[in-house]
């Protein structure tokens, strides 16, 4: 038989660790009406709709620096690093040899074209 197909592997805030790769598979974000931007300033009774997207690009790895449940603080292949709060978004586990040989090559993408984006 051929290699071993590697996938993502969902991953429990709770399994998070310091080193490993991880990407945003999913982003949600909260809409009120249009003429009201703060969410905390709605009318009894109204509920914010709820609207997820696939992040673009996809795929991109983050390395995982720190964990506060619910936030991570996480390096971009730029090596900037950002927080992430696990309310908002859904995270999955990468491949370490995809994390580190996709970092690497980003790297270069950003050196040379501007930044990479992770969601």
């Amino acid at each position: 038989m051929g290699k071993k197909l590697k996938t993502i592997k969902p991953i429990a805030p709770e399994d998070l660790q310091s080193g490993m790769y991880v990407a945003v598979t999913r982003v949600t974000v909260e809409y009120g009406p249009g003429f009201c931007s703060d969410t905390t300033m709605l009318p009894d009774g109204f509920k914010p709709k709820e609207v997820s997207y696939l992040p673009y690009p996809g795929g991109v790895p983050l390395k995982v620096i720190d964990v506060c449940v619910p936030f991570v603080l996480v390096e971009l292949p730029n090596r900037r690093c950002q927080t992430i709060d696990l309310r908002r978004v859904e995270i999955a586990r990468v491949s370490k040899r995809y994390g580190k040989s996709s970092f690497e090559r980003l790297k270069r993408v950003k050196e040379d074209a501007g930044e990479v984006e992770a969601f």
